[in-house]
């Protein structure tokens, strides 16, 4: 499912024929991001618990 935020374009000014193919272009964005909308990834997980302990020194290599 793909979420998007609801934004309005202030079209005042416009032509009203020129407005109708912004509307139109806007439903044919939309109906090509529907139908290449990929599934999240699921990410692997550990179910297991803690094996051992790491110090920052362990994991970062920093010299100071």
């Amino acid at each position: 499912m793909v979420f998007m935020a609801t934004r309005a374009v202030d079209l005042e000014g416009v032509p009203e024929d020129q407005a109708r193919a912004i509307e139109e272009q806007v439903r044919y964005w939309r109906a090509q991001a529907a139908k290449t909308a990929k599934p999240p990834v699921e990410l692997p997980r550990w179910k297991g618990g803690v094996i051992g302990r790491l110090t920052r020194e362990e994991i970062y290599d920093d010299d100071e």
